[in-house]
Order: C-alpha cells, then structure tokens, then sequence
C-alpha cells in the first residue's frame, strides 16, 4: 500500500526539498531557541574527531637575567581538542489512509506531509534546544516524589518532557543501573512540575526491575550518555574537576580558568543589575569579551526592573540572518552586551558567552533529512504508514573556555 505514497512522492518530492530549504529549517529549528539560533555553526565536519588545537600558555623563559631566561626557556603550552559527533534523530510518521485519501488532490497531499515535517522540525529544535545547556547526560528530570503512574520532577524540569515520549529510568546520576526499561508520556503538568506515565513505577513488574524513588532520574530512550556536550558539560562546577579529567581528551584540571570557563557566584549581589556588571567586569579583567548573554526569561523581567531604565533595547540577529530576536543591551565592566532571554536557560544562572570561542559543528546541514537510499520517505514494516526521517551528526565545542563566564545569580 505504501506504494501509492511514493508515487505521489516521485512529484512531491523536490517540491518537500524546496519548501525545506535553509531558511525554512532555520526558522522552524531555530526560531524560539535563542542559543542554538545564535550560536555559530561548522559544517564539513568529517572524520573520526574534530581536532582543534588550544594554546595553554605562552613561552615562559623570562627573567631579569640573561642565564636564568635561558634556563628557564619553556615553549609555548600547547593541547588539542579531539571532539566526537553526537547522533540526534526526528522521525514523523503518515498513515496510508490519509495519503491514499488525497490522491486526487495534491495541495492536500502537501499539507499533511508538510504538517508533520514541520512539527519533526520544531520537535528537533526544542529537544537540541534544550540539549545545549545541558551535560551530555540526557538526564531530563530527577524525581522528587513518585505515587503509582504520576512523577514530580524538579522545579522547570517538566518542560523538557513531551507528551507520548518513551523514556527509561536510572537509579541516580551515574546512568549505570536501569530501573525502568520502558514506560511512555501520557499527561504533563508545569504547573505542578508532575509527569504522568502509562506504567505504576512504584511496583515491580513487566518494564520495571526496580521501584522508583526519589532521586531517581529519567531519560529520553536512547539518550543516555549521547546528547551534545551543552554549556554543563564545556563548563562545569570547577570543585568536580580533578586530576586526570578528560574532555574531548583534555585534562581541564591543569588549569581550570582557562579550561573550565570563569565561574562566579554574584547570588549575595543587591540585583541581577549589580550581578551582571560584576561578572562582566571579571570577564574583561580575564581578557574574555562576551557577546552576548543569555539568562531565563523570568530572570531577564528581573533584570529590566533592577536596571530601571538604565538599558537599551535592540536586535541580534541570528547566525544566519534569518531570525531577529529581541534584546535588552546592557553596560558590564566596560563592555556593551545584549541579553537575550530564552526558555531553555537554567533559572538562577546567567552565561555571557563569547560568540567567536563556540561552535556547532556537524557532518552536513543540522538537521537535515536522513536517506540512505535517496528517498525521503520510508516503508515502516508491520505498520500501514510511512515515515520520514530528519537527524544530524553534530556537537557543541568551546574553542576558548576562558573567554566564557558563568554567573550564579
């Protein structure tokens, strides 16, 4: 039956390539996320890593004297980024009712494949949106009370969930021990910050090995250890890093300003005004020179009062020129920076980010439509649909770890 559907694809086809061109993939993907849409991107990417070379430090034979400078002569530090790709996927699904249904009427036709490829898009969007700020992990939410089906999860975590996602559970952080193998997304509350699912979680039986509990924590299936390295993981809690970490085959531990990012804690600052100024100072003061920073958009409304006239409001465009998003420009330690408030951004922490020292990088266009064979659309065995496939290779690299800060707010 689904021969039908790629009949009317042979002529569908360039006109579905056409409509997702870069600018429509930029503005479904990247439209309501600010740092991904901002962020700088590099395609062409190949091989096994990406290897991009940091200089540590420079020549340290100097002294007063002419014999203690030679002795001390040391070439400038050197190290190499070996940075792995990430596989993210998107699928969107047609039944053969529908497509056959339409085969008198292409429009129609167009509008329900379009419908879901747009939605695919989004979907990749807001899940790599929210990946970027994150640690790799894939952790979504970590349970703070469990009763049969309904979880709570940890204040703003609720957002990154979807309804009809099929997620696994772990017993902590450490991903190492599954406590459920299977269980789907069927009611979702911000309000309340709760997760219904269609399993009891509290009893053992069928996918659940072992009971969840507070602490528990909950993954996206297939996530685990293999979303992009976000800004939690380019720039972690200094105290976590010891001797022998390994970041994209870096011991960041040997110098942890320049590795880790700059890190203050501006909570005990009179506002966010004050916290801001103080960070941008710091950041000048480590000859960083932030672009831009990003903060929640609760956080951002706090900021516009604390500043109490004392802004501006402007544009930045995204990395492609496509989308504008609105901001609020700020003056920081000596240096004019936009504030740009986006959704996905941890409450309580502020990023000024230097726009040159990250990169996006990827094999091709991200996302992009994924096909082996040249075609677009796919058999699904044992299912009357078909399905298109979206899906990037790619990952978040910090070219300049210290030219970035972090701010406790």
């Amino acid at each position: 039956m689904a021969s039908l559907a790629f009949k009317l694809l042979d002529t569908a086809g360039p006109v579905v390539k056409k409509r997702y061109d870069d600018r429509k993939v930029w503005d479904l993907t990247f439209g309501q996320n600010k740092l991904l849409g901002w962020c700088p991107r590099k395609t062409g990417v190949t091989g096994k890593s990406y290897e991009v070379p940091i200089t540590l430090g420079n020549v340290s034979g100097g002294s007063s004297d002419f014999s203690e400078a030679v002795l001390s002569r040391k070439g400038t530090q050197h190290s190499r980024w070996s940075a792995t790709r990430t596989k993210s996927y998107q699928t969107a699904t047609i039944d053969n009712e529908t497509l056959r249904a339409m085969k008198d009427d292409k429009g129609a036709f167009f509008t329900a494949v379009t419908s879901q490829l747009d939605s695919a898009f989004r979907a990749f969007g807001s899940d790599t949106g929210w990946a970027i700020y994150q640690d790799g992990s894939g952790i979504r939410g970590t349970v703070a009370t469990v009763t049969n089906t309904v979880v709570t999860v940890g204040a703003g975590e609720s957002r990154a969930f979807a309804l009809g996602m099929r997620v696994e559970i772990y017993t902590d952080a450490t991903l190492a021990v599954t406590e459920v193998t299977n269980a789907r997304v069927i009611a979702i509350s911000r309000a309340t910050e709760t997760i219904t699912f269609d399993t009891d979680l509290d009893t053992v039986a069928g996918d659940v090995a072992v009971a969840v509990t507070a602490g528990s924590v909950i993954v996206r299936a297939g996530d685990a250890n293999a979303k992009i390295a976000g800004l939690a993981a380019a720039f972690p809690d200094p105290t976590t890093i010891t001797t022998g970490d390994s970041f994209f085959g870096v011991d960041r531990s040997v110098y942890k300003e320049r590795l880790l990012g700059l890190h203050t804690d501006q909570s005990g600052a009179a506002n966010f005004g004050v916290a801001l100024r103080n960070a941008g100072a710091i950041a000048v003061e480590n000859e960083a020179n932030p672009s831009a920073a990003f903060m929640h958009p609760l956080d951002v409304a706090l900021l516009d009062v604390a500043l109490d006239g004392d802004r501006e409001f402007d544009k930045v465009a995204s990395q492609d020129g496509h989308v504008g998003f609105d901001v609020i420009k700020v003056h920081l330690g000596g240096i004019v920076v936009p504030v740009l408030a986006d959704a996905w951004c941890p409450r309580d922490t502020a990023y000024l980010l230097e726009k040159e020292s990250l990169e996006l990088f990827s094999i091709d266009r991200a996302p992009d439509f994924v096909s082996e064979d040249g075609d677009m659309l796919h058999r699904l065995e044992g299912a009357d649909e078909v399905e298109f496939r979206i899906g990037a290779y790619l990952n978040l690299l910090s070219r300049a770890p210290g030219h970035n800060v972090v701010v406790g707010l």
